[in-house]
């Protein structure tokens, strides 16, 4: 795809993500996405084939398996403390950014749920990262001996579980910030962890 092509169907995509998370997939067509995104219909059509394409597209731009991948691959220090703490900021960084297809996703999880069943690939990939570091991790000597799956799982909840308390309850349950929170959680999780 071209820089041109590319730069029209981050505007599609864009528009189409701000419409959608403010009225609903069904309430939203091709042509006022086209609209807002200031191309033509058959622009729409042509880059994406269909409305259920686009949110496929959007859903795969903007996942966080990828930044994931390249994190596990590049910037692990084998420091459990600081290792999650880098994994658990990247989380909640690309969950803040994308959040409103994480909203869109759930929203139409009921009507579309091929859509979000392809969304949930992403937190799916990230366990499998989180569980091969724990499994070497155990290997190394460096984390208590258990099943790393598990010991994925607690982090993914830990942290997902701080994500959607901020996003969907406006600070109901708590209104320490991230910044403060994070540090100390990861502290604890760390020291539960260390043999």
């Amino acid at each position: 795809m071209s820089q041109r092509a590319e730069k029209t169907a981050d505007k599609i995509l864009e528009a189409a993500i701000e419409l959608i998370c403010e009225h609903g997939y069904q309430a939203v067509t091709t042509k006022s996405i086209a609209q807002a995104a200031g191309v033509s219909e058959m622009t729409v059509f042509r880059i994406f084939g269909t409305k259920k394409g686009i949110l496929e597209a959007a859903i795969d731009k903007y996942s966080y398996s990828v930044p994931m991948t390249h994190a596990f691959e590049e910037c692990i220090k084998w420091n459990l403390e600081a290792d999650l703490f880098m994994v658990s900021k990247l989380y909640h960084d690309l969950m803040r950014k994308n959040r409103k297809v994480f909203v869109i996703s759930m929203m139409e999880r009921n009507t579309m749920p091929e859509l979000f069943t392809q969304s949930t690939a992403h937190p799916r990939k990230l366990k499998e990262l989180l569980t091969d570091y724990f499994a070497e991790m155990q290997r190394r000597g460096l984390v208590v001996a258990g099943d790393p799956e598990h010991q994925s799982i607690t982090f993914l909840y830990m942290n997902h579980g701080k994500y959607v308390s901020e996003t969907f309850t406006g600070g109901l349950v708590s209104s320490i910030q991230l910044d403060d929170w994070l540090p100390d959680a990861i502290r604890v999780l760390a020291r539960g962890l260390t043999p």
